[in-house]
């Protein structure tokens, strides 16, 4: 799929914030310490972007692979909360998992080594030596009889982006995203909010009005039938007074 023209990569995102600095509009003349300067403004300019809201760009979906008796399984580098829970694809008509705690997982295990079509599952922090930050593994139980493959969605942990990459956002968010590094560099000049900062903050409203098109309007009756089978037709709904039906 062809990126956009319009889209901003991190050249020209440098270009502004350069020129803005007073470094020049040509990223092959920035000295080491200009460029490493305005490497740190577009990171905390990109950054205070994504933070701002819950953008449905960093949210993908995608899937995980499990084999059978391997029921400890580690998730994408980037990962840093699942969105909700893991669903069997379509050629499995089971039940989506049910989130529980590690302490939950290891309680079931404990009790019992079964096999079989996983039924819950737990996040757990796995353990390093500080040579990376965080990484995350996914806990299932019962231990899968056979391999199957699970969606799911998840919110990423940002990565800077390469001389070759574009920040995530895209075309769409490609004024924004510039303004929130401006603001960071006029912030970093000046120690003040300025025009670039207020120009940032009314475009992030147009922005999240945007993205939310692509969230869904009507989430559904807010009902719970856990406790009983769903029957929204035969259901008694009369109301009472004192016990008896009014005339």
């Amino acid at each position: 799929m062809a990126e956009s023209t319009y889209s901003l990569d991190k050249e020209a995102l440098d270009e502004r914030i350069g020129h803005f600095l007073g470094h020049g509009a040509t990223t092959g003349n920035f000295s080491t310490g200009q460029q490493a300067n305005i490497d740190r403004v577009r990171e905390e300019g990109l950054m205070n972007f994504y933070n701002a809201y819950d953008w449905t760009f960093l949210t993908p979906s995608t899937t995980l692979s499990i084999t059978a008796d391997d029921y400890d399984i580690d998730l994408p580098d980037n990962f840093g909360w699942i969105l909700g829970s893991f669903h069997y694809s379509t050629d499995d008509a089971y039940n989506t998992l049910k989130m529980t705690s590690v302490g939950r997982i290891m309680e079931l295990r404990a009790g019992s080594d079964a096999t079989g079509i996983p039924r819950e599952f737990a996040i757990s922090v796995k353990s390093n030596d500080a040579s990376t930050t965080a990484r995350y593994e996914v806990l299932l139980y019962p231990t899968p009889g056979s391999a199957y493959t699970l969606n799911y969605r998840y919110n990423v942990i940002r990565d800077a982006i390469t001389t070759t990459q574009y920040p995530l956002g895209g075309a769409l968010f490609r004024t924004v995203m510039t303004e929130a590094c401006l603001a960071a560099a006029e912030a970093q000049l000046d120690d003040t909010i300025g025009l670039h900062e207020n120009r940032y903050r009314m475009m992030l409203q147009d922005s999240i009005r945007i993205d939310k098109m692509n969230k869904p309007k009507f989430f559904g009756k807010n009902l719970d039938y856990s406790d009983e089978p769903v029957d929204l037709y035969s259901r008694n709904r009369d109301c009472t007074y004192n016990g008896s039906l009014p005339s």
